[in-house]
């Protein structure tokens, strides 16, 4: 059998043994001072040799350490944070619940940062962060620090010490990026890996390099350089497409990581300032659902004892899985479908499928859809029928 390395090999780093430290550590004392030398554990000089291998077993402890100090796989705690900022990525810890409100009454009226609103039905209570000019979309800040989920439309009231004429109302169209007390390893790890990405190496990989840090649930980004739209994007043009964060951390990220003069395409337009002051309007966008339709029909095996209304349900919930499952921009596939169906319930065979993006469809090609649509299947656009065996 082939001697084992230890220390720094070409498949890494291998740690002795503590049990091998202790054998070693009998060899030499025997070979120095004889065979008959004691190194039972019970005997003296055993418990001495005992304490001299834990001791060694710390450095070979804290070697690996220091091999593995930039191996955020290997790493947790203070050096996990250490291997992170090389890439510009740190822990959040104590980050508060951020939402996107909008600002409405009088056109023009300037509400200034630090102005105070809150929710009615939790209470909580947030700061802008910026100066706004109604109409306009501000980033509001959680004055309290922790986990809180804010739902959309639930910032509504105006908490204004001393009332600013022509600001009317608040609101948050969409839901808030909910607050961390200390994030936790793993989900620093998976953060990471996605700002691996040089900045500047183009405008795409800079933005998303940006972007990966707000730990958003769905980043797309495609630059059009085809000289021809794709769809509705027009040639030339930087085409986001983002689920989760707040509108202005969102355009600020794309403003600071774009090249000059290229424009962005997308429905939501969110103005950013440059160090002038000089106002840029940025465009992206979020996902938004497809309504797909599924219609198919069905048979039961002999033998099979199954209810009619049961089977129809199970075939609608496997239908839906599969396709709300699916990540904004994937395309529906006619034959995917079939898996998914016969494995919900044995006993039956699909006679008819067909899939469309209208009514009672009669198609089975395959549905494309583009970055910012994801496709959506509900009960009722999901009908499967029995026929006779």
């Amino acid at each position: 059998m082939a001697a084992v390395t230890y220390g720094v090999t070409a498949n890494g780093f291998v740690r002795k043994p503590l049990s091998v430290i202790i054998d070693s550590l009998n060899s030499k004392f025997q070979a120095k001072f004889g065979a008959a030398f004691d190194v039972s554990p019970e005997s003296p000089d055993g418990q001495v040799i005992g304490v001299v291998a834990d001791e060694i077993d710390s450095c070979w402890e804290q070697a690996q350490y220091g091999f593995n100090a930039y191996r955020p796989g290997a790493m947790e705690g203070v050096g996990l944070d250490s291997i992170c900022e090389l890439t510009g990525a740190k822990r959040y810890v104590n980050r508060p619940t951020r939402v996107t409100c909008q600002l409405s009454g009088t056109t023009g009226t300037v509400v200034p940062a630090g102005s105070l609103v809150s929710s009615s039905s939790t209470g909580l209570r947030f700061k802008t962060l910026n100066d706004t000019v109604i109409p306009g979309d501000v980033t509001v800040e959680c004055l309290t620090i922790g986990e809180f989920y804010v739902a959309p439309n639930t910032i509504n009231t105006i908490e204004a010490v001393f009332p600013i004429p022509g600001w009317t109302s608040v609101t948050n169209p969409d839901e808030g990026s909910t607050g961390v007390i200390y994030e936790a390893d793993p989900s620093l790890r998976a953060r990471r890996d996605k700002t691996t990405v040089s900045r500047g190496t183009s405008t795409t990989e800079a933005i998303y390099s940006a972007l990966a840090d707000l730990d958003l649930s769905y980043v797309r980004i495609r630059d059009n350089d085809t000289g021809a739209p794709i769809g509705a994007q027009p040639s030339g043009t930087v085409f986001v497409v983002v689920d989760g964060g707040t509108l202005n951390d969102i355009a600020k990220r794309i403003y600071d990581n774009k090249a000059g003069g290229v424009p962005t395409f997308g429905s939501e337009v969110i103005t950013v300032k440059d160090s002038k002051g000089y106002p840029h309007d940025i465009k992206f966008s979020r996902s938004s659902p497809q309504a797909v339709y599924v219609t198919g029909t069905f048979r039961k095996m002999a033998g099979a004892n199954l209810a009619s209304n049961d089977v129809i349900t199970t075939l609608q919930t496997a239908a839906m899985n599969y396709i709300n499952g699916l990540q904004p921009g994937s395309p529906v596939v006619w034959s995917y479908l079939f898996n998914p169906l016969v494995t919900s319930t044995p006993g039956i065979e699909i006679d008819s499928l067909f899939i469309g993006i209208t009514a009672n469809p009669t198609g089975i090609a395959t549905i494309p859809l583009d970055i910012d649509k994801r496709a959506n299947l509900v009960a009722a656009n999901c009908k499967f029928t029995e026929v006779s065996a």
